[in-house]
């Protein structure tokens, strides 16, 4: 998903994320083509029953897990998941029974570290889609965009500058960068998947 606006200056970790992922990153943007002229709402509505589909059980997976991150986050757990139900409930479309968490279990600080910087970095990137949905549909937080808008105006910049900076600490404490960056890129990879797989079975 596009960058949003907001772009802090870049520590070590967050410039060998975001180089090492950046092949994903546009594999998966190609995946969802939401800023497709041609794009319908039903395509619109398809595409957020797949984020759901991936995001309550990774984000079950981090309420499971995050007790032992050291160091301690900061800030709340990702709870995006709402947003989407939220979203599905206005366009008229349900959630799905999940086949299976579309991730293994989290078993290290780095593979936590860096499924966060994913779902994170996506949701400040959602700052562009709730723009274009707004202007195109005139889509809101309370329309069907809660899921790119935020739950609050304003917060994901800031949430995202706390992420950057436990993300750092989380480096400078001994976190594997490498594993970090390898459980990014298997996060991106799963979410295009199920995108992929929800699109074929409509």
């Amino acid at each position: 998903m596009p960058d949003g606006r907001i772009q802090p200056t870049r520590s070590p970790i967050h410039q060998r994320l975001r180089e090492s992922t950046r092949a994903d990153h546009l594999r998966l943007e190609g995946a969802l083509n939401l800023l497709d002229p041609e794009l319908t709402r039903d395509q619109y509505g398809r595409v957020l029953v797949a984020f759901h589909e991936f995001y309550e059980p990774l984000e079950t997976q981090f309420r499971r897990y995050h007790r032992a991150a050291s160091p301690a986050l900061d800030f709340e757990l990702p709870g995006r998941a709402p947003l989407l139900m939220a979203d599905l409930a206005v366009l008229g479309k349900s959630a799905v029974a999940h086949d299976g968490a579309p991730l293994p279990e989290i078993r290290t600080l780095s593979e936590f570290a860096g499924r966060l910087y994913v779902v994170e970095g996506a949701a400040l990137g959602g700052q562009v889609l709730a723009r274009h949905l707004a202007e195109r549909w005139g889509l809101g937080r309370d329309s069907g965009a809660a899921f790119f808008s935020g739950s609050k105006p304003g917060e994901v910049g800031r949430r995202w500058a706390r992420v950057l900076d436990w993300l750092e600490r989380v480096a400078k404490s001994g976190g594997n960068s490498r594993d970090m960056s390898a459980a990014a890129s298997a996060t991106f990879r799963a979410l295009e998947n199920s995108v992929v797989t929800r699109a074929s079975r409509s």
